[in-house]
């Protein structure tokens, strides 16, 4: 995998988590709903079994999601620990590895604004491209 495409798979990785966790609560909220009308309501097709086996199956998805994230992040991390300049480095740890956004990097390390945050981002991709650093990425 290219390194700009293991860069992106961090964030897709995360959305899927993130919608895994939403529909877990969902399922949960829709539990509780039926809890308070006493297993019983109207125009509701799930029983307590239905959604108790509906968040283990969602539970179990959202775990191995998880464990994909962190081994394509442990992969990145290992690509960013390669970066010799350490603004670079800072800035993609935070972003790749802490998942936070542009504002929030820029904010927290007092960039003039996001775009600075961005530009050491681009740098480093192209340095870890440049330095052919794919190669770590099986």
């Amino acid at each position: 995998m290219a390194v700009r495409e293991l860069f992106k798979e961090v964030f897709l990785r995360n959305k899927f988590v993130s919608s895994r966790e939403k529909r877990i609560k969902d399922l949960k909220v829709m539990q509780s709903k039926l809890f308070a009308h006493g297993g019983k309501r109207k125009g509701f097709n799930y029983t307590n079994d239905d959604l108790n086996k509906m968040i283990d199956e969602e539970m179990q998805s959202c775990f191995q999601c998880m464990k994909n994230l962190l081994e394509v992040q442990n992969k990145v991390e290992s690509l960013i620990n390669t970066l010799r300049e350490p603004r670079q480095r800072v800035v993609m740890y935070e972003r790749y590895i802490n998942l936070k956004s542009w504002d929030d990097i820029a904010d927290e390390y007092e960039y003039a604004d996001y775009i600075s945050a961005l530009a050491l981002q681009n740098k480093a991709l192209k340095n870890l491209t440049r330095n052919k650093q794919s190669s770590y990425v099986k």
